[in-house]
């Protein structure tokens, strides 16, 4: 079981923190997946993943046509707790820390909404906005220059940019994990 999923559905949205890697355009994507940028505003996932093996087991000699066939009537009838797209995010912006990038990153806050699975340490969601954004260097090591800021503000207009996590942290807090009833 993952820690963003398995445990239950979530009702109306939820928050949580995540990391993104800056490109020179100010650009935000993802740290560990190859996927496309985020958008201001409401970002929908789309799922191109494949099942795992107990769920299109493989034929031996089944022409790779023949799988690709199977897979994708898998991806027409699988529900979000099939597959693994979305939107992830930490409850706790500690263990969003543990997660870097060879290049620039920034922290930030989203929310989840639409369909969303709730697991131990955070969330998976089929929808998601951001709703604030530090710059703050990680670990003091490293600022972003002002052109990339400005490039950030530009890029997703009305999201606030603060120049502390812990100040962003104090006013876009995630939720506490009583209250989702989450357990240990």
């Amino acid at each position: 079981m993952s820690d963003y999923d398995g445990i239950d559905f979530a009702i109306g949205s939820v928050r949580g923190f995540r990391r993104w890697k800056v490109e020179a355009d100010g650009i935000l994507k993802p740290v560990s997946h190859y996927s496309g940028g985020w958008m201001p505003g409401d970002n929908h996932a789309e799922c191109s993943c494949h099942p795992k093996a107990e769920q299109v087991p493989k034929i031996d000699d089944e022409p790779y046509s023949e799988r690709n066939k199977r897979i994708e009537e898998w991806r027409k009838t699988a529900t979000f707790e099939d597959m693994a797209c979305g939107f992830y995010a930490y409850f706790d912006g500690r263990d969003a820390n543990g997660y870097g990038s060879d290049g620039l990153v920034v922290s930030g806050v989203i929310e989840g909404f639409g369909e969303v699975l709730i697991g131990t340490k955070g969330f998976r969601a089929k929808k998601a906005r951001i709703l604030a954004l530090s710059v703050a260097p990680l670990g003091g090591i490293w600022k972003l220059d002002e052109f990339v800021v400005n490039k950030i503000r530009a890029n997703y207009p009305g999201v606030p940019v603060f120049e502390s996590e812990l100040a962003m942290r104090a006013e876009f807090p995630a939720p506490q994990f009583e209250a989702l009833e989450v357990p240990a």
